[in-house]
């Protein structure tokens, strides 16, 4: 509930309050979005740096694409590591 504002009566306070809530709602997703590509970013340096770690944390290396690259995949995660 919110304090601190004298005189401006409860529909501005239940307006304010509504307006907090969503803007916690649409902030958590963008956050997530930002932690989603920084570990796609993490995964991309580490196959092409060392590449035999994706098995040590759960990727299993598939058969190459079409192009010769290197692919792990673990879930619905998949690294490629072009030729």
């Amino acid at each position: 509930m919110m304090t601190g504002i004298s005189g401006a009566g409860p529909h501005l306070a239940t307006m304010l309050e509504g307006v907090r809530k969503t803007l916690r709602k649409t902030a958590r997703p963008a956050a997530g979005r930002q932690a989603e590509a920084a570990m796609h970013d993490d995964l991309r340096r580490l196959a092409e740096v060392s590449p035999h770690l994706l098995a040590d944390i759960g990727f299993e290396e598939q058969p190459g694409d079409a192009s010769g690259g290197r692919v792990w995949t673990r879930g619905h995660l998949r690294v490629v590591l072009g030729a």
